[in-house]
């Protein structure tokens, strides 16, 4: 079977393998069906990150409304857990407008809120994880 589309796999890192066997053996599901979710919901994700191509808000063939759709079927969960564990971005703008946030309330730290939304330190922290960066620009094959 031919296919227009590159289907090398061979520079996966290791740690991104163990997360896909982790999920097929939770869910059940296939190692090649995992793989394929994370192409399609990383494809999204990426599209997203591009930008739109024109001052009417389309990404190639996609409307942004489209787009939006999908991303919050996908990023639902994970925003959630960043909710949870008190790491979403924006927690310190919204702990003052709106009082604790869910993790405070859960008592997850004690530490004190940053009064910046993102100190220096934090800054490098994330570009040391490749925070921001494209989905495999922090990953480097072996």
């Amino acid at each position: 079977m031919s296919s227009k589309y590159p289907i090398s796999i061979e520079n996966i890192p290791g740690e991104a393998w163990e997360m896909v066997q982790a999920i097929s053996a939770k869910s059940g599901s296939d190692t090649t069906e995992v793989l394929r979710q994370c192409v399609v919901a990383g494809s999204l994700i990426e599209l997203i990150k591009a930008g739109p191509d024109n001052e009417v808000g389309e990404y190639g063939e996609f409307s942004s409304t489209y787009l939006a759709r999908l991303a919050r079927r996908v990023l639902g969960a994970p925003i959630d857990f960043l909710l949870e564990t008190g790491q979403h971005p924006y927690l310190a703008l919204t702990a003052d407008a709106n009082g604790p946030t869910p993790a405070t309330k859960k008592g997850a730290s004690d530490a004190p809120a940053p009064s910046f939304l993102l100190d220096q330190e934090i800054i490098e922290e994330l570009q040391g994880l490749g925070v921001g960066e494209s989905f495999s620009a922090g990953w480097q094959p072996d």
